[in-house]
């Protein structure tokens, strides 16, 4: 559902969308901390809603690895204690868990930013990605440094994301398979800073060599 339109409903005290939960599953057994996902059931007509009760609307597809989420709840078995990881609009696509030194990770790809403009949170715009580390409780957003996320994975040894992202090469403003190449990023996890592997000089004289 666009923006404006479930903006206009939530004026109007209806929505189009009921929150739906997706299961639990496991982030750190040993701890007996578990997730749930966060999910929307769209509605044939809008209902009334009661007020403050609802979450965002977010465009769903079918089909992706992780399905389309609209939030995840961390919830530690033995207190029954839960807690939302996000307090702002998104839409989740995948996410995946990780452990090291005894922590677990929830690592999570999405959409907060309507970058194409288009009243949606889809595929469409620059995927985000963000993680939850449960040994501090926080939520982080992975700096991109201006590129465009394509993929990841994690070096567990280094405790550090390698991230294949585009750039635009052109400066047309646009991030082109054909026309814009890829390059490697690492996020520490340790500083939660993002820096180049491959720094823009020895990409310079990679580009000579091919250019002869």
């Amino acid at each position: 559902m666009p923006n404006d339109k479930a903006s206009e409903l939530a004026k109007q005290g209806l929505r189009k969308q009921l929150v739906s939960l997706e299961g639990i599953q496991w982030l750190d057994t040993a701890k007996s901390y578990y997730f749930i996902p966060v999910t929307q059931l769209s509605l044939e007509e809008p209902e009334v809603a009661a007020e403050r009760q609802y979450l965002h609307s977010v465009e769903s597809y079918a089909g992706n690895i992780g399905g389309n989420f609209n939030n995840i709840l961390v919830y530690h078995y033995p207190s029954g204690s839960l807690k939302p990881i996000f307090d702002r609009r998104i839409n989740i696509f995948q996410y995946q868990t990780i452990a090291y030194d005894s922590t677990a990770v929830l690592i999570l790809m999405g959409w907060t930013k309507d970058t194409n403009q288009d009243g949606k949170l889809s595929y469409d715009d620059n995927t985000q990605l963000f993680y939850y580390s449960l040994a501090n409780d926080e939520l982080y957003e992975v700096d991109m440094l201006g590129f465009r996320y394509i993929s990841h994975e994690f070096l567990s040894p280094e405790k550090e994301l390698i991230i294949t992202v585009r750039e635009d090469t052109n400066n047309d403003g646009e991030f082109s398979d054909e026309q814009d190449r890829t390059i490697l990023l690492k996020h520490s996890f340790v500083d939660h800073t993002t820096i180049s592997i491959v720094d823009k000089l020895l990409l310079d004289q990679l580009q000579k060599i091919i250019d002869g």
